[in-house]
């Protein structure tokens, strides 16, 4: 027997007790999720102000929006998956982004570094009501042409065209439109909000500049710093995730803050930074872009339900961790999807639902 799991199954492998949780990803995954879906929620939520204010303002910042071309050319439409006929005007979205050390490193921006954010935005065939499913990104699946590999690095291996086929494979869900949250271009955003104000638990210090413990108001040169290059116990990949998840909420509570409507010059200029923080598939048009942004506004409220994707981990060789997707578990969340009811599902499996960042 082969001692790597097999990707689409969470029966192979030694699993470990400490690691498991059946259907409870970890939590610090499940909360990264959310605040990721915050971010967007808000992206969108000041769009939707616009819509309001100013048709003129909106379609002129929504030619602004870069588009990512050829996404779906790729493809075999005859292959893709086809939604049942009660789902057939539903709309499927997938989100991922690109971060932050990838722009300061140089590296591509137009999907080609990976990801730490595979999301599903579901919008059900009524139209009034939704789902956001997050696929961890370090979960191991099949990739087309690759074997397995963990599918937040799929862009790497093949751009977001390769994405969309490996997640339309594994979960027999269309996706409709493709986009992209630059984390990068936040930090413009940082500074069109006048600094955020985050929470850090120990002191750290990079480039000369140390966070002391407690409340600290970054503009987007210092939250560049606080996000990258901390010494110590903060260092690493899973530090800088998380400092990611606070910056981001600290920029949600901000905007929620705002009473942008009563300040227009000070709401252009936000609303300017958000269309260079996010780039979407080249065929969604500025009406399409319209009509998306107020139908996910549903998404917010009582009508939206968030869930992760259950996970398994496992000891491979090594003592390396290896992540697979949770069956049955994770088939029943992809036919939910397919089905419209993936509210349903996160009622049978409160597990899987997505908690609420914490302030």
């Amino acid at each position: 027997m082969s001692d790597t799991p097999d990707p689409n199954d969470a029966a192979g492998g030694s699993e470990r007790a400490a690691d498991r949780p059946s259907e409870r990803p970890g939590r610090d995954k499940r909360r990264g999720g959310h605040v990721a879906l915050l971010a967007i929620a808000a992206v969108f939520s000041v769009l939707c102000a616009a819509v309001a204010a100013s048709y003129t303002t909106i379609n002129h910042l929504a030619g602004k929006i870069q588009r990512i071309p050829n996404v779906f050319r790729g493809l075999n439409q005859t292959a893709r998956p086809v939604m049942p006929a009660a789902s057939r005007h539903s709309m499927t979205l997938l989100l991922t982004s690109s971060g932050v050390s990838s722009a300061v490193l140089g590296q591509s921006s137009d999907g080609m570094s990976p990801t730490g954010l595979v999301m599903l935005v579901h919008l059900n065939a009524s139209q009034h009501s939704g789902a956001v499913v997050s696929i961890p990104a370090n979960a191991l699946v099949a990739i087309p042409g690759h074997g397995a590999a963990e599918i937040g690095n799929t862009p790497v291996l093949g751009g977001p065209t390769l994405l969309i086929k490996t997640v339309e494979m594994l979960t027999d869900v269309r996706i409709d439109h493709y986009a992209v949250l630059d984390f990068a271009h936040t930090i413009s955003l940082i500074d069109a909000l006048g600094g955020v104000n985050v929470e850090v638990p120990r002191q750290i210090t990079t480039g000369g500049v140390t966070f002391h413990p407690g409340l600290n108001h970054l503009d987007g040169a210092t939250a560049l710093d606080y996000v990258l290059q901390p010494t110590g116990a903060d260092a690493g990949e899973e530090g800088r995730a998380l400092r990611q998840k606070s910056l981001t909420r600290a920029i949600v509570d901000k905007i929620g803050r705002q009473d942008l409507l009563r300040h227009p010059v000070e709401f252009y200029r936000i609303l300017n930074a958000f269309t260079q923080a996010l780039s979407v598939d080249s065929n969604l048009t500025n009406d399409e872009l319209r009509t998306l942004m107020l139908q996910l506004r549903t998404l917010t409220g009582r009508n939206g339900t968030f869930v992760t994707a259950p996970t398994r981990t496992f000891t491979a060789p090594g003592d390396s961790h290896v992540v697979v997707l949770a069956r049955p578990a994770s088939a029943q969340l992809w036919s939910a999807i397919r089905s419209d009811s993936v509210a349903a599902y996160a009622r049978a499996h409160p597990a899987t639902v997505t908690p609420v960042a914490p302030h």
